[in-house]
């Protein structure tokens, strides 16, 4: 069908130079494009994570669900509790055995034949005093919501990862500040934003200086630290009575932020032997403080109450941050005061344990647990918990429901907890309906909880459990209690969600008017004649739009909406009267004549994007689509006479499709491969040497000599580079620390490769070829030192790929320059506008750009890049700059990508087109000849280029980014805020953004390329 479209008569006549006006500058247009992309990026919070934070007036307890008339309450199950976070534990590494050889990690380090408990205290834990189970977490799991979730019972919206660590105090109510008192251990990036939102002086924190959280050293010993602090805390109380007095009081939470698996894991893995031992170390560190505590309230009948679980987990490349159910799953432990004791497993959880068991291996030897209850939970779930134990209010934002399976309560307190439960998230829900009502013209209220009378919404409810309390029927009553929870946590999200369909609508009438008008902005200045853009734009879209758009804006105004709404509006309908006004160049070039043309690039274009879409997914789509560029896409394109004369290109297109391919086949999870970093650096060099060794092949020009002198230096940069990075490795994996030396080295080459090639190989007038050379081998240092395994052989095949992709596409275009001039048509029109067939390049350049990001590895999550490569250049923690490092290393392949477009777009096509009767006098060799074999790939007589009006590459770009403008609105739809898996909401919402950006990021690189090839 494609073979059919490229056979088509044009559906206009090419113009000639006299015949167009030269092209409007697209700056405008781009910036305007700019503003709107980064605008509908925010849309999706908007749309489907607005904000759940609300301040509601009141706070309920277990003691507010008495009426007054009892005159001495119960003691709540708790005097005092302590929070123990294990920053970063997957809930497997605790609970499973690992085999023999991991024991000499451990702080006995001993051998063993047997495999063996990582955690054999908190194991002992479980089987004897206390109730164990699986915390689930949300998306995004990073520290900050982790540690809002268990500490504040919410879970913050998406881009609360966006706010950073400290110094971002948590605007809402939390554990912390309705406690009598908190004593607080560890990271400087937790515990301050904490103390920081709670009330003045109620929380101490005692933390390490952020210099010591250093990726290259043991991290136990940051977790001894917190051990270290809690221990003189003791040792002091016992001289000081007034601490002393404080430390007895009810209702004192202690929290120790063990960050030490964390750091562990980002650098060595989960899996390895001294992840195992960091949580060794941890374990016993629960052991010593249930010894001091014991030690110091003995003869107390000891009232006090312990949870130890973790932010989040880790998924096996050692990141975190999506929603990998590697990353989603944390232990939970609970013992002490108020919490049951074991209990046997019914006959049907066991048999749904053992099925859990054999699908997925994550639950597989678990052992010694399988015939103990498990109870799981979700996240917020903790702090209703801990809240209930001390007999403290309900932190007011906070929408975990109780798991009464963890306490040893009475029925009737048990009922109690549970309404007070329900009270509070009662509450959250009204604050939001009070709120949505009174700003809201035609509030449709959340049917299933409905106001009846003056009466707040749920009051009917309430009346009902209160009643059932009174009367003793207490499992009754807990029913009915959930029921309520679940009834408020869904009117909650009706009403965070209220906007939905009027939203959507708005940002998905702004893409197909983006997309229309940039197609109008595209034959306007890139395809029509000059005589069929002449018609008058008339003023008819403003008078159509404009009253629209107000009247959207006056409703925004009485309902007190956020300022992004008035945003959408307005953007889509600017756009939408242009395309009104336009819409007379929409027809001219999309004539009845061309109708049946389109029809079958429509389904080429629509089948290359779902393939694209489903890349985002599917690793292997890339693979398939490099075999269609490399085996079927020169058939489409080129006769058997072509192809007879281009073989030798076609066959080297093909392998370098092959390898490109097998990238995109292998697995996602890495491991640091020394041998193939070393690879890595001696075919970049190899290729490097080959390049400068013949400059009148690749380099031609009065300049080569400079560019080839600095391409031998970039060589030789590599080398050392290569060296230097196998050196940090070597001294990383065995704990030896980085070398100062290789720290400094290493950001010596980074820098200079960045810079020194520039300054001393660019030159004015010189050719494009060179800076492009340049280029390509002043990235190849930076490349290989943040490589884990074989990412710099991809850059390289990557990079031989796209160069072939520009010959290749100067072949199509000129061997169908030379069919019609052998068929009688008129001499092409040079430089050339933008046709049918651009339709091709267009894609094949949308795919490659992703190919770019998907082929070293990476996956369409927040949490897909290895830290480990980065810790050769900062081994302290430092997010922002470690962060920039990642962004450069996967920038590089894109700058190249775009220097390469930029190249194939401005060439000119070869003299055996433009002047056939001259364009093969060669030394030694018959026209004949030379029309049988065809170009040559290299060399001044090699083919040319797409030739395209304008000489730069923004009408491929622009066409390009259309079709990702329609990626965007596929994936917008398949944003998932419920209904699945935490993983698929993340991903989903990382698609959305990465495909929104897309158009942005292609023009932001492309000035930078057209900089560096003397063209910006």
């Amino acid at each position: 069908m494609a073979k059919d479209a490229a056979k088509v008569e044009q559906p206009v006549k090419p113009p000639t130079i006299s015949q167009r006006a030269q092209p409007r500058r697209p700056l405008p247009f781009l910036l305007l494009s700019l503003v709107f992309h980064l605008l509908l990026t925010v849309s999706v919070f908007d749309i489907y994570f607005t904000s759940p934070v609300v301040h509601p007036s009141r706070r309920f307890s277990l003691a507010d669900t008495y009426d007054g008339s009892k005159a001495v309450l119960p003691p709540p199950p708790a005097d005092r509790l302590v929070l123990i976070v294990g920053d970063g534990l997957r809930a497997d590494t605790l609970y499973k055995e690992h085999p023999p050889e991991m024991a000499a990690m451990t702080p006995a380090g001993s051998a063993t034949s047997e495999p063996f408990s990582a955690a054999p205290h908190l194991l002992d834990i479980c089987l004897r005093r206390g109730a164990w189970g699986v915390s689930h977490t949300r998306v995004p799991t990073e520290s900050r919501p982790g540690h809002v979730a268990l500490i504040a019972g919410m879970y913050e919206d998406v881009s609360a990862v966006t706010k950073g660590w400290k110094l971002n105090p948590v605007n809402f109510d939390s554990l912390m500040n309705v406690s009598t008192h908190a004593y607080t251990f560890g990271s400087p990036d937790i515990l301050p934003m904490f103390a920081a939102g709670a009330s003045e002086g109620r929380v101490d924190m005692w933390s390490y200086h952020e210099g010591d959280e250093d990726f290259t050293k043991d991290a136990t010993h940051l977790d001894l630290w917190v051990l270290d602090q809690v221990t003189q805390l003791f040792a002091r109380a016992k001289k000081d009575e007034n601490l002393a007095r404080e430390l007895h009081r009810p209702g004192v939470v202690f929290f120790l932020h063990l960050l030490g698996l964390d750091t562990t894991g980002h650098t060595y893995r989960p899996h390895s032997s001294e992840y195992v031992g960091n949580l060794a170390v941890v374990d016993g560190i629960v052991r010593r403080v249930e010894e001091l505590f014991a030690d110091f309230y003995s003869g107390e009948n000891d009232r006090t109450a312990w949870i130890f679980s973790a932010d989040h987990g880790m998924s096996t490349k050692g990141n975190h941050g999506d929603g990998d159910p590697d990353n989603t799953r944390t232990p939970l432990v609970a013992w002490g005061s108020g919490v049951r004791s074991p209990r046997p497993a019914d006959e049907a959880q066991m048999d749904s344990r053992q099925k859990e068991a054999e699908k997925d291996t994550y639950y597989a030897g678990w052992r010694g647990l399988e015939s103990l209850w498990r109870q799981d939970v979700d996240q917020a779930d903790i702090t209703a918990l801990m809240a209930t134990l001390l007999g403290l209010p309900l932190p007011a934002n906070s929408e975990g429901v109780l798991p009464l399976d963890y306490l040893d309560l009475d029925a009737e307190q048990s009922a109690r907890a549970m309404f007070a439960n329900a009270l509070e998230i009662l509450e959250i829900y009204r604050v939001k309906h009070e709120q949505r009502r009174a700003r809201t013209i035609r509030y449709v209220p959340f049917s299933k909880l409905p106001p009846v009378g003056d009466a707040a919404p749920g009051s009917t409810q309430v009346n009902d459990i209160r009643t059932l309390i009174a009367t003793e029927h207490y499992t009754e009553a807990v029913a009915a209690c959930q029921r309520l929870i679940k009834l408020s946590l869904e009117g909650a999200n009706y009403l965070q969600t209220y906007d939905w369909l009027l939203l959507v609508t708005v940002v998905a009438l702004g893409y197909i008017g983006s997309v229309l008008y940039g197609f109008a902005f595209l034959l306007r200045n890139y395809v029509l004649e000059t005589s069929a853009t002449k018609e008058v734009r008339s003023r008819s879209g403003l008078a159509i739009v404009v009253p629209m758009v107000i009247a959207l804006c006056a409703r925004f105004a009485a309902e007190r909406a956020p300022i992004t709404y008035y945003l959408y509006v307005v953007m889509t309908g600017l756009y939408w009267s242009w395309v009104i006004e336009e819409r007379h160049i929409l027809v001219r070039g999309i004539s009845p004549r061309s109708s049946r043309s389109l029809i079958p690039l429509a389904v080429y274009a629509i089948a290359a994007l779902e393939l694209i879409a489903l890349g985002y997914n599917v690793r292997l789509a890339w693979t398939l689509g490099f075999f269609f560029l490399g085996f079927v896409w020169p058939f489409l394109t080129l006769d058997d006479v072509a192809r007879s004369k281009n073989e030798g290109t076609i066959l080297l297109w093909g392998i370098c499709c092959i390898g490109s391919g097998l990238f995109c086949l292998s697995d996602v999870d890495k491991q640091e491969s020394r041998m193939l970093l070393a690879l890595s650096g001696v075919f970049v060099a190899a290729a490097g040497l080959a390049v400068s060794s013949k400059p009148e092949w690749f380099l031609g020009g009065p300049t080569a000599p400079r560019a080839q002198r600095v391409i031998q230096g970039q060589v030789a940069l590599t080398v050392a580079t290569t060296c230097v990075t196998l050196s940090s490795s070597w001294h990383l994996e065995n704990k030896l620390g980085l070398p100062l030396i290789n720290q400094a080295l290493a950001w010596l080459f980074l820098l200079t490769s960045m810079t020194l090639p520039f300054a001393l190989g660019f030159r004015r007038g010189q050719p494009t070829a060179q800076r492009l050379a340049i280029i390509i081998f002043a990235s190849a240092p930076a490349f290989i030192l943040l490589s884990l395994r074989d990412e710099a052989l991809f850059f390289l095949c990557f990079t031989a790929t796209i160069l072939v992709w520009a010959k290749m596409e100067g072949i199509v275009l000129e061997e169908r320059f030379i069919a019609e001039r052998k068929a009688g048509k008129a001499k092409p029109s040079l430089p050339r506008p933008l046709n049918l067939y651009d339709v091709f390049p267009s894609l094949t350049l949308l795919f490659l750009l992703h190919a770019a990001f998907f082929g070293t590895g990476n996956v369409a999550s927040i949490s897909s890049f290895y830290l480990k490569p980065v810790y050769r250049l900062v081994p302290v923690f430092s997010p922002f700059l470690m962060a920039a490092l990642l962004i450069a290393k996967i920038l590089v392949p894109f700058v190249v990508l775009a220097s390469v477009l930029q190249v194939m777009c401005k060439r000119k096509v070869s003299k055996r087109v433009t002047h056939p009767e001259t364009a093969y006098i060669e030394p030694g060799r018959s026209k004949a000849s030379i029309e049988l074999e065809g170009p040559p790939l290299l060399g001044p007589n090699s083919v040319g280029g797409l030739h395209l009006i304008s000489s730069s590459s923004v009408p491929l770009l622009l066409a390009s980014s259309l079709c990702a403008d329609l990626l965007a609105l596929h994936f917008l739809f398949h944003v998932k805020n419920q209904g699945g898996s935490w993983l698929e909401i993340g991903q989903s919402i990382t698609h959305f953004v990465m495909a929104n950006l897309l158009q942005v990021f292609m023009f932001g690189i492309s000035v930078v390329a057209g900089w560096a090839l003397g063209e910006g």
